[in-house]
This record gives structure tokens, C-alpha cells and sequence, in this order.
């Protein structure tokens, strides 16, 4: 975060003006709000109303009066040309059909010389960076064939790219966006036996993401895109019952806090200057 606000990424200092878009309840206008005060403005966007009446309650509680939930589609907003001095969003643009046009948008509202900031995951990467020494090779191997399929299937049926990440520094430049930097970010999910903190928060992350009925939904709601993909029934069947082999093994683990765990997060940030 420290270099997402930096000089040599988003520059933000007091009173600069912000849109996030895709803004959910808030997350990221929450992490960049101290850097902007006192006198600056995030100004978030969602289709979402559930999660935009979460922000304004949020922000009303803990005081952050800098931040503004405002419905508005990505790649469509209500607002003028030049109007904020930076444009972010955090995983919005795998999700989009046409993320090129979200990214457009983005460099519209935003004055010139003003930043863009976007950071958005490498599915392919985040899939490699799963470290826990339980997982066999053939089942890893399964899991990643899989996956590669899903990032098939989700483009095939215009429902985004979840590999853009690695794009990124393209797609900046197609939107005309100058002086463009872009770094992995460091951070690393942890299930430490004993240890606290985030390393607890994530371990109670993973217990749901284990619990049988959990898992049943997920692998469900993903055929759809394994079969747009093209993907093989016997390799699918072969690697949801490896993977749910896993499940049962890790849960396990986290039951009786022996489990640890290692995991990328696999998010590129990307900045570029408005010209």
C-alpha cells in the first residue's frame, strides 16, 4: 500500500480528488482515505445497491467523511470530462467483457497529468502460488489444467478475463495512458499454526472456503465455464474429487492447527499518467 500511494505510484497527497470504480463497500477507498486528508474526496461507483448502502454505513462509522457511494456503471459514468485527480478500481477489470473500454472511461474523468491506478489479479500466477506440502503433483497439475479452462470459459462467454493481469501494461497503452509502471504485489496469505492476527483472519477465510456445502457450490457454479471452455468431463471429475480429497485433509489441519499454509495473491498493480 505504502508504494500504491507513493511517488512512484498513485502521488496522493492531501485534497486530490478520487473515483473508484467497481468501489464495492469500500475496501480500497478505506486503505487510500489518510492519504488524501485532510480536504481530499474518494468518490466510489457500483451497480451494486447492497453494497454501496454498506459503504455509507461503514464510512458513517467510523467517521470517514471523505468517502461518497454513488451508483454508476464502469465504462458508463455520469460525470464530466477532467473531473477527479487520480481514477482507480481493484479487481473490476476481469470481470468486464470489454475491460479496455472500463480503463477509456477511467482516462476521460481524469484530468491531464492526473494518475490511473488499477490492480487487478493473474489467475495463472495466484494458481502457482499455492504452497502447503499436502498437495500432490497430479493433483496440482489437475488444478491448473482446470483453471486454465475456467479462464477459457469465463472469456469465451464474455464474463472477463481472469488472467489480465499480465495485460495490464497493453491495455494502458491502448487507453493513450503515458509513463506506465507496474510491480507484483508482495503480499502473501498465511495459515500459521499459532500465530495471529491476519494469519488467524485467513484461517477462518479457509474454514468456510472447506466446508462441504461450500465447496459443492463452487465446483458447480464453475462447470458452466469449464464446459464453454471446451474441457474435458474425465479431467473435471478427476480433479474435483482430488480436490475435494484436499478439502477434507485441510479442513482437517485447520481443525486441529496443524495446517500451514503459503498463498500468492497473484495482483499486478498497474499506474499510467493521463496525458
Amino acid at each position: 500500500m505504502q508504494r500504491l500511494c507513493g511517488t512512484g505510484g498513485l502521488d496522493l497527497r492531501p485534497g486530490l480528488q478520487v473515483a473508484d470504480l467497481g468501489c464495492g463497500w469500500g475496501y480500497l477507498g478505506h486503505l487510500l482515505l489518510p492519504s488524501i486528508a485532510p480536504g481530499g474526496r474518494i468518490d466510489g461507483f457500483d451497480l451494486d445497491d447492497d453494497a454501496l448502502a454498506l459503504g455509507r454505513s461503514r464510512a458513517r462509522q467510523v467517521g470517514a467523511r471523505g468517502l461518497r457511494f454513488e451508483p454508476g456503471a464502469a465504462a458508463s459514468l455520469d460525470v464530466d470530462d477532467d473531473r477527479y485527480d487520480r481514477a482507480v478500481c481493484q479487481t473490476l477489470l476481469i470481470h468486464q467483457g470489454d475491460p479496455l473500454r472500463v480503463l477509456q472511461e477511467m482516462v476521460r474523468i481524469v484530468r491531464p497529468g492526473g494518475l490511473v491506478g488499477v490492480i487487478e489479479p493473474d489467475a495463472a500466477l495466484a494458481d502457482a502460488g499455492i504452497d502447503d506440502g499436502i498437495e500432490t503433483d497430479a493433483q496440482n497439475r489437475d488444478r491448473r489444467a482446470v483453471a486454465a479452462v475456467l479462464r477459457s470459459g469465463a472469456q469465451a462467454v464474455g464474463a472477463g478475463d481472469h488472467g489480465l493481469g499480465a495485460r495490464l501494461p497493453e491495455l494502458f497503452a491502448d487507453a493513450g495512458l503515458q509513463d506506465v509502471r507496474v510491480w507484483l504485489n508482495p503480499t502473501v496469505l498465511r495459515c500459521i499454526p499459532g500465530e495471529h492476527g491476519s494469519a488467524e483472519v485467513w484461517r477462518r477465510v479457509l474454514l468456510r472456503r472447506t466446508e462441504a456445502r461450500a465447496f459443492a457450490e463452487r465446483w458447480k457454479a464453475d462447470h458452466a465455464l469449464f464446459v464453454a471452455g471446451g474441457g474435458d468431463p474425465a479431467l473435471w471429475e478427476r480433479a474435483r474429487l482430488g480436490a475435494d480429497a484436499l478439502r477434507r485433509e485441510r479442513r482437517r489441519r485447520l481443525l486441529d492447527g496443524t495446517w500451514a499454509a503459503r498463498q500468492s495473491l497473484g495482483l499486478m498493480v498497474c499506474v499510467g499518467r493521463v496525458g
